[in-house]
């Protein structure tokens, strides 16, 4: 904080100088001055310091060090307490009494001194036109207002590093983070900042905007800051300051989608973790972030950050009539529409535990706002047995009554199935944001002189935006079900072709599109294997192409499918993981793996008797817990693949041609494994000189009885219990039998070779034998 307002400065008092925890004492705080425009002395403080014994003993240092001051500056956690000025006038009032004092709270001073006006008055976000409200829930109950509760929660200072914002897409999250930057837009003090999910996707997009690495909430900052194109973007110094410090509240929308906008280069626990670490240091800091995916902050690694977790849970019914009355507030009978768009809702699968999901009812209030009359808007949105395969629920028809509506009321010269299956196709080949080149381009491939006026059909659709070009789906939640549409078509139907090769390669494997996907397999009368394996042997069968991006795409779908389909068939196991890899993986050649690519943290597998070629693992965490006796891997790439967590040698049964395969970490793993497997040795080595030297006198041999043996607590083999096994062996024998004790020697045949061993470190074969029978 000194650094940004005060470069010109220097210590009068350190920090390690101003502490004392001795007996009773909780003083910390330290003095500077800086000497820019005007003198000014500045004491800090710290936190959880007792307030009155820090402000006596500062004021004793400070007169005793004959400080003068003209300007005091003094800064703390908290406003709530006595004066340093007055501690000081009572110290010395000739030294002090005529200084000019300001004491205020560290969030005071970065509200003055790191945000500077132009960012405090950001524009405002687009209103949400007829928001409406609904209920929140948490571990600890159910609030009437999502709104209030989140603006309380982040208007104050929380136990909590991060209030976690899970629902359904179309469940409202993104109006909700729309309604709360306008709240907390009207307090005091408080900038709040919304990073979009949305808006950085379309930028990225038209930009080719490729960040080195995201690893803190700062570096999401100053995406989001660029693409509003901000005149005035902080520093991260500035900025990790007003986040620690609650002057900035920051609104995440979407985290779960940054993944597949950046692949590799998002790391959501680093990130996450840079969130904890600053409200670590003042507890101040205030971050909203929302999920579709409710299984993003399960895995243990998120165990031990602070998140409050909060579940939106969509529209009651009186929540509908809110909405509903806001939007046709002009209708001359109100109830009328009411009950006609309600009435939708009756007897029908999609209206859970009496709620309904706010997208669903506003697309359904769309239909009713197009609709000519009541029959026609009835007849739009009834249950039907629909043209194409899906999870038939209330969704797959409110979106094919869409596509009817357009087909008819646009005159598209294409029936509305169609487009509804290139919507679909180029949500999982495109994303959410479509080209329009791209698009024009496919259109005119099929359609030739009509693709102009289905192009246009596009633009106008209700669940597309278009703007620079580019066409947009204009919810979420569509972009999930329209992928989920385009997986059941292509594996089910094996509607294999090359273009679908990019949607493979960017499948979100825990995804709500891959879940409705299995769950539509699984409800069908087709075996899981039966719809997947055609289409990795399309993918495998590819013509060799010396189209490197072509080649990662197909590595990466293959990738992709392997573990999704492990995921939904729960296999947590070596030996059913390792037939599923069989059943994708097992060429014509007996006991051959082929195009085998594998990547994520899966079981380990049983490459026993295996030979594996043209293949790739990576990020695989236990890939070292395998079996690899005698298997043998040739033009093979291993990325990621070394833990160095894992003592297992087992990679040392492995035949690895080192001339066709790259090792990449698996380098480090082999050599550490050899590393261990000498240190294994000489340890052996030395166990048995100490079990042997317990039968030699000098340079000659004796008799002992057997609790004279030195036996080894850490060399099974020559531990006391498997003392017999070496007596059988012919290694020890028995001299003679004394008042029932037994007396022991070095067996006769041993002799020579024992006596090379200990004296000249020279082990034959008989030393060889005894080493590698202790040993096993």
């Amino acid at each position: 904080m000194i650094s940004i307002a005060f470069s010109a400065r220097k210590t009068l008092i350190s920090e390690n100088q101003g502490t004392d925890y001795s007996g009773k004492n909780r003083i910390k705080y330290e003095v500077w001055e800086s000497k820019a425009i005007v003198d000014i002395t500045i004491v800090i403080i710290h936190p959880n310091a007792n307030i009155a014994q820090t402000l006596e003993r500062a004021a004793d240092e400070i007169n005793f060090k004959k400080i003068n001051i003209s300007q005091l500056l003094v800064l703390s956690e908290t406003s709530k307490r006595e004066s340093l000025k007055s501690y000081l006038i009572n110290k010395n009032r000739e030294r002090y009494g005529s200084m000019q004092c300001k004491e205020i709270t560290f969030s005071e001073f970065i509200w003055d001194s790191c945000i500077n006006n132009d960012f405090q008055s950001d524009e405002d976000l687009p209103v949400v036109n007829h928001y409406t409200d609904q209920e929140l829930k948490d571990t600890e109950g159910t609030y009437p207002s999502a709104l209030v509760e989140l603006s309380k929660a982040l208007s104050s200072n929380s136990y909590f590093s991060i209030f976690l914002l899970v629902g359904d897409g179309g469940n409202g999250k993104s109006s909700l983070c729309y309604s709360l930057y306008s709240e907390l837009k009207q307090q005091n003090n408080i900038v709040p900042f919304l990073i979009s999910s949305e808006a950085i996707t379309s930028f990225v997009e038209e930009t080719k905007y490729t960040p080195d690495s995201i690893t803190s909430i700062f570096d999401l900052y100053e995406i989001q800051a660029r693409c509003d194109e901000q005149a005035n973007i902080l520093d991260r110094k500035r900025f990790e300051i007003s986040l620690c410090a609650g002057s900035i509240v920051i609104i995440i929308d979407g985290l779960d989608e940054f993944p597949s906008i950046f692949g590799d280069k998002f790391d959501t626990i680093k990130l996450l973790q840079s969130i904890n670490e600053s409200h670590a240091q003042l507890g101040k800091s205030r971050v909203l972030i929302t999920s579709r995916d409710t299984k993003l902050f399960t895995d243990d690694s998120f165990h031990d950050l602070d998140i409050k977790r909060y579940e939106l849970l969509g529209f009651k019914e009186r929540d509908c009539k809110k909405y509903i009355r806001k939007r046709f507030r002009d209708e001359s009978n109100l109830d009328k529409t009411i009950d006609t768009i309600l009435d939708v809702f009756k007897d029908n699968d999609f209206k859970s535990k009496d709620r309904v999901i706010p997208f669903i009812l506003l697309s359904i209030c769309n239909i009713y706002e197009k609709s000519d009359n009541t029959d026609k808007f009835k007849e739009s949105v009834s249950s039907k047995a629909l043209p194409f395969l899906c999870l038939n629920t209330l969704t797959d028809n409110i979106i094919y009554a869409i596509f009817k509506r357009e087909e008819q009321r646009q005159k598209v010269p294409i029936p509305a199935l169609e487009m509804l299956y290139f919507f679909a196709e180029f949500s999982a080949r495109f994303g959410p944001s479509w080209p329009i080149v791209e698009v024009e381009s496919e259109l005119k491939l099929y359609y030739d002189e009509k693709a102009e006026s289905i192009l246009k059909a596009f633009r106008l659709n209700d669940l597309i935006k278009f703007s620079n070009n580019v066409l947009t789906l204009k919810y979420d939640f569509t972009l999930s079900y329209f992928k989920s549409l385009y997986y059941m078509d292509l594996f089910y139907n094996f509607k294999y072709v090359n273009e679908c090769i990019t949607a493979l390669a960017r499948i979100r494997v825990k995804s709500k599109e891959v879940s409705d996907l299995f769950k539509f397999i699984n409800n069908s009368e087709k075996e899981v294997l039966d719809c997947i394996l055609p289409i990795v042997n399309a993918l495998k069968a590819e013509p060799q192409s010396s189209d490197k991006k072509l080649k990662q795409k197909i590595m990466a779908s293959i990738e992709n499918i392997f573990s999704m389909t492990l995921l939904d068939k729960g296999i947590k196991d070596k030996e059913n993981a390792t037939e599923l890899l069989k059943s994708f993986f097992s060429n014509k050649q007996r006991n051959t793996i082929d195009n085998c690519y594998i990547k994520g943290d899966i079981p380990p597998l049983d490459f026993s008797g295996l030979t594996i070629i043209n293949s790739r693992f990576s990020s695989m965490q236990r890939f070292l817990q395998s079996n690899f006796i005698n298997s043998s891997f040739m033009y093979t790439e291993f990325n990621q693949c070394n833990n160095p967590l894992i003592n297992d040698k087992n990679i040392l049964d492995a035949e690895i041609d080192k001339n066709t395969c790259v090792l990449g970490d698996l380098v480090d793993a082999i050599n550490s494994k050899i590393k261990l497997n000498e240190n294994d040795y000489l340890h052996l080595e030395s166990e048995a000189k100490k079990f042997l030297s317990s039968f030699r006198k000098g340079l000659g041999f004796k008799d002992v009885k057997i609790d004279y043996i030195k036996f080894s607590t850490s060399v099974d083999g020559l531990s006391k219990t498997n003392f017999d096994k070496l007596r059988r062996e012919g290694f020890i024998s028995i001299k003679y039998e004394k008042e029932n004790e037994k007396f022991y020697i070095i067996d006769p045949s041993f002799k020579d070779s024992v006596q090379s061993f200990m004296t000249n470190n020279q082990p034959d074969h008989m030393i060889d034998r005894f080493l590698d029978f202790v040993g096993t």
